[in-house]
């Protein structure tokens, strides 16, 4: 077909291709007909989104734009890029070159060279990442709490704050008051091992269970009965629930009983002027402060036998209060090895020691005790106190009083001990401590306390795990057994490690009588040597009472070898306010009451970060946090009440010569953390010149040892467990409102009116506060 027609011929490449003549007569019609349609019309009014295709106006400018880029960018490249190859990049390659020839050249005298490069390489990229991890610069899930080198601690407490965890609190005092746990027993080997899982659960690497053995005894048969003038027998239903721990066993047959008010000197004193003593007496007596100075008083006027009067818990007459009659005028710890460790094979016999009682003592309940008024005569010549209770009369009412307790003479107990090592004064710690023996269940206290105890090493293990955090100083956790048994698991411990605790151990607090009784007001107690009292007043969350110790405890064997001691406690427990050692202190009465009062965990909370603030404190800032100047202060006024009790039979020169020294002392003191604080938290933000903490190390050890300096070897008269001689227990207590907690020994001498040996005495404390003062200003920096 011709290709005029429109079909495709091949052509070769050898044939003629001549271009079609396109002229009119050679032009074909075409039928329109069979022409596609043409393209519909387009109304530019009507579709406005359709534009003409139009030559833009600013294509001249942007044409021109792009000269100009093409020219900056020129000049760059020739300014700064080839300038900067040319002179630096390329100079810094060939340098790299060369020095990278030299290394091989060297490698190559050691071994292969493409082995050994990649070794250095990897050594190189070791010491950048182990720099930049320990500068803190790489990411981690971990935040600091920093100023400088020191804590921030106020970051700290906020963090704990909202860390406490309630509910494990919650479980602890249930659990803690499933059971009665009297030291020695199997309830109280239970809950040993339940406070020790909690240690171990909280990740403490150092902790154990440290056991000992003494003498204990434990409720097991008990009588009592009075017969009046009638001949009528009136007995008394008595358990084992009618028992003081330590009481001694009796039989008394036919005794003249007489109400004795609270057992006081001048009560007892008036009992005997009136002639209503016989050689044949047992009295009866409410529960004073002191119950082992009631027994003291009595046993010194040949008293048989002691009935303590419980008080009433609110409208429950029936409860009764079981407090321990131990003899801590003498001392605490075993009855059986006074003054030395259990270990030691060395015992003396019950009847020579001077830590128990020698008669018979029973507690009854407050309406026993109403039964007991009834019986007694009001009739002359008998007594009538100002409770309105009469004495009776001597030959009036018989009683007969039998006492069989259970004794063991080396019952095991259990202490438990955790650790947290600090990071810099490794040979320095504090002691945070509460008993957990109870002789009963024991809510409020001492469960209470144990559970704080747990929960603020919580707190300290969430605080070092959060920020990577660790004290400067050692933390010791202790839960100490036998407090029903004269303190002596806390004494123990402290006699079988003596010499480790009194060089380590700057602070004892115990937190054992720590409670929230959510009805009281928001106050708490807090016994504290002068050097640690500044510490405890700083708070708006509580009314806080600071003053000197006045109290035997787990902490007395500490305070009586030199160590500054703090007791917290809620002043319920510490008056002894039912239902403390009762059975109704029990964990549905202490729901109870935080379930119907509100804002009560919210109060629990302020308690333990209170105590965490100033456990925080005292282990963690740079300086110790004692006060030299309130030590100070406090034994020139304990001085000038001494003088007021001595008169001027006495000279005091060598006490006004030692506190003259100390006077000094703490100006230095004062001079010091003033400076220091000025240079490392003033001026450097934290940052300690070496130098300076040489210095700081030096003060903390001078001011650690302050007390202990000032305690004696062998001990005051007649009573050597107690060897510091400024702060401690007189034998008894002080009347006219003297202080019975300092200058024991001349005290007691003034009590006994041995003029002679209180000049001594005076003397040998004015001349360890001399001597001591001088101890302080000789060490340097050589000694520790």
């Amino acid at each position: 077909m011709p290709r005029a027609q429109g079909r495709y011929q091949g052509v070769s490449q050898d044939e003629d291709v001549s271009l079609p003549d396109v002229s009119s007569e050679n032009v074909v019609d075409l039928d329109e007909s069979l022409l596609p349609p043409n393209p519909p019309e387009y109304d530019i009014e009507s579709r406005p989104d359709i534009l003409p295709m139009e030559l833009d106006i600013e294509q001249e400018d942007t044409i021109s734009s792009v000269g100009r880029f093409q020219r900056l960018k020129t000049r760059i490249e020739d300014n700064l890029i080839f300038p900067m190859k040319n002179n630096v990049v390329d100079p810094l390659v060939q340098v790299y070159q060369m020095a990278s020839a030299k290394v091989d050249l060297y490698l190559s005298k050691l071994g292969n060279p493409l082995i050994l490069r990649r070794f250095v390489y990897i050594l190189f990229m070791s010491v950048i990442v182990y720099t930049v991890v320990m500068s803190g610069l790489m990411p981690n899930s971990k935040s600091t709490a920093t100023i400088g080198m020191f804590s921030d601690k106020n970051q700290l407490i906020y963090y704990a704050r909202r860390s406490i965890d309630y509910a494990k609190l919650e479980e602890d005092m249930e659990y803690l008051s499933s059971m009665p746990h009297l030291a020695g027993t199997k309830g109280d080997y239970a809950i040993t091992n339940y406070i020790r899982e909690s240690f171990k659960n909280n990740g403490l690497k150092l902790m154990k269970e440290v056991p000992f053995q003494g003498y204990m005894n434990f409720p097991n048969e008990v009588e009592f009965s009075v017969t009046t003038s009638d001949n009528k027998v009136h007995e008394f239903a008595l358990s084992k629930e009618n028992f003081n721990p330590l009481s001694s066993n009796g039989n008394i047959q036919n005794a003249d009983i007489i109400y004795a008010n609270y057992g006081t000197v001048a009560d007892i004193q008036s009992l005997k002027e009136n002639g209503l003593l016989s050689d044949n007496t047992v009295l009866v007596m409410k529960y004073g402060n002191l119950p082992s100075e009631q027994i003291l008083v009595a046993e010194k006027h040949g008293i048989k036998g002691i009935i303590f009067i419980s008080k009433p818990f609110g409208n429950d007459g029936d409860v009764i209060q079981k407090l321990s009659v131990a003899i801590p005028q003498y001392g605490t710890g075993d009855a059986l090895s006074p003054g030395w460790s259990t270990l030691s094979p060395k015992k003396i016999g019950l009847e020579k020691s001077q830590l128990v009682p020698h008669i018979p003592t029973i507690p009854i309940s407050y309406n026993q005790g109403l039964k007991l008024k009834s019986i007694l005569n009001d009739g002359s010549p008998s007594i009538k106190f100002e409770d309105s209770w009469f004495s009776g009369r001597k030959d009036d009412v018989k009683c007969n009083l039998r006492l069989a307790n259970a004794e063991k003479t080396l019952q095991p107990s259990w202490n438990v001990l955790g650790k947290i090592e600090g990071k810099e004064q490794k040979d320095k710690a504090i002691i945070i401590a509460a008993s957990h023996d109870s002789t009963c269940k024991g809510t409020l206290y001492p469960n209470f306390g144990t559970s704080s105890l747990m929960a603020l090493l919580q707190l300290f293990q969430q605080t070092k795990y959060k920020y990577d955090w660790r004290p400067l100083r050692n933390i010791y956790f202790i839960s100490y057994d036998g407090a029903q048994y004269n303190h002596v698991g806390a004494t123990e411990l402290m006699e079988t490690e003596m010499n480790q605790l009194k060089s380590e151990v700057y602070a004892f607090i115990d937190i054992s009588q720590l409670s929230v009784d959510p009805k009281a007001r928001r106050a708490l107690d807090v016994q504290a040597t002068p050097l640690l009292q500044s510490l405890f007043k700083n708070t708006k969350q509580f009314d806080v009472t600071v003053r000197n110790i006045a109290q035997y405890g787990d902490w007395t064997a500490y305070l009586a070898n030199g160590i500054p001691t703090a007791v917290l406690s809620s002043p319920f427990v510490l008056n002894q306010t039912p239902p403390i050692s009762t059975c109704s202190d029990d964990f549905q009465h202490w729901s109870e009451e935080i379930k119907g009062t509100e804002g009560a965990w919210e109060q629990v909370a302020d308690t333990l970060i209170y105590t965490y603030e100033m456990l925080l404190r005292l282990i963690d800032e740079p300086l110790l946090p004692f006060n030299v100047r309130d030590y100070v202060s406090n034994l020139d006024i304990l001085f000038q009440d001494l003088q007021k009790q001595g008169g001027n039979n006495f000279d005091y020169a060598s006490i006004q010569q030692g506190l003259k020294a100390w006077k000094k002392i703490s100006d230095e003191w004062n001079a010091w953390v003033h400076t220091w604080n000025n240079i490392v938290m003033m001026e450097d933000e934290g940052v300690e010149p070496s130098l300076v903490s040489v210095h700081r190390w030096t003060w903390n050890k001078k001011i650690m040892n302050i007390m202990k300096r000032q305690s004696l070897s062998s001990g005051i008269p007649d009573r050597e467990f107690y060897k510091n001689v400024l702060f401690g227990p007189t034998l008894w207590t002080q009347t006219n409102g003297y202080d019975s907690w300092s200058f024991p020994g001349v005290r007691d001498a003034l009590t006994s009116g041995n003029l002679k040996e209180a000049q001594k005495q005076i003397n040998i404390a004015g001349n360890l506060l001399i001597s001591s003062a001088q101890s302080f200003i000789d060490e340097t920096a050589n000694s520790f």
